[in-house]
């Protein structure tokens, strides 16, 4: 079995490839970024600009991205108290976010992100921020190999873990591995798709 190796800002291109891959038919940023009306190509550069933010600010920082040994997937955690940026990094964010979803899109995405935000709990957690297998690899256990090491982290501190997917076929997923639905947010703005929130409470650990 493969292992799961803590990433380093060096591996920030791998990461990138990865979850760009995983991501080019997952509703959210789908949406967000307009994909519709995008080239693969300029589809995959912006997913691959949006996960390099996100290592960079969220994840990176905190030693919580990690990916499989065999390069297979990645996952981008954050931990308790850690999700929320302050207001100048969210303004020195701005410029990037841009060039992701475009001017004409920005307000709206915002307003979306925004609505997500207010259901996000105040309880410390670990928030999975965002967890991608190459398509080619999927359905192999790498995504459980990628939640377990972090669950168990949870788990051994006592903290709950937390995340949003648009993806209804991964909530079985997440269930077995203790998730539970939180919210399901269906009435969305500017045609944002349904959102599923999920929160685990932190599991008895064994000796």
């Amino acid at each position: 079995m493969n292992g799961m190796m803590t990433a380093q800002h060096k591996d920030l291109p791998e990461i990138s490839e990865i979850l760009a891959q995983a991501f080019m038919q997952e509703e959210f940023w789908c949406w967000a970024i307009q994909a519709q009306h995008l080239t693969a190509d300029v589809q995959k550069k912006k997913l691959k600009q949006l996960f390099k933010i996100q290592s960079e600010k969220y994840s990176l920082p905190f030693n919580s991205a990690y990916l499989l040994d065999n390069k297979q997937g990645a996952a981008l955690w954050t931990p308790p108290n850690q999700w929320q940026l302050n207001l100048l990094q969210e303004v020195l964010l701005l410029p990037h976010f841009i060039k992701i979803v475009g001017l004409k899109q920005l307000f709206s995405v915002l307003k979306v992100i925004h609505q997500i935000q207010a259901y996000h709990p105040t309880t410390p957690h670990y928030y999975l921020q965002v967890i991608g297998v190459l398509p080619q690899a999927q359905g192999k256990g790498y995504s459980s190999q990628l939640l377990k090491p972090v669950l168990d982290l949870c788990d051994q501190q006592g903290h709950a873990a937390y995340l949003e997917t648009a993806t209804p076929n991964n909530i079985s997923l997440y269930r077995h591995f203790g998730f539970e639905i939180l919210n399901i947010l269906d009435d969305l703005p500017n045609g944002a798709p349904v959102l599923y929130t999920m929160w685990r409470e932190p599991q008895r650990v064994l000796f």
